[in-house]
């Protein structure tokens, strides 16, 4: 895991964590949200940050999916959905 301060993109902390095991992740996140007041945290689709959001949301912490993953995802239903309607897109693959 990697914090990194959004406001000047140096790294606060780094740790190696189960990621799929949402109470070590809240254990390593919950100081770093007192120390700094972290607001939002930035994750990718895996469902253990569902946990972590619930949790830290006592703190006012939201999370935000990375917009790289959420492109993953559209570009994927895309795909699907061009298969099933067998149309053809011109131009756009992702």
């Amino acid at each position: 895991m990697v914090a990194v301060d959004m406001g000047n993109g140096q790294m606060v902390s780094m740790e190696v964590i189960e990621e799929h095991d949402p109470q070590a992740v809240c254990r390593w996140l919950k100081p770093l949200v007192e120390e700094f007041g972290v607001e939002v945290i930035v994750t990718d689709d895996l469902t253990t940050y569902n946990t972590v959001e619930e949790q830290l949301g006592e703190f006012g912490v939201d999370r935000q999916v990375c917009y790289f993953h959420m492109r993953r995802w559209v570009g994927k239903a895309l795909l699907d959905l061009e298969k099933k309607l067998a149309v053809e897109t011109v131009g756009w693959r992702p």
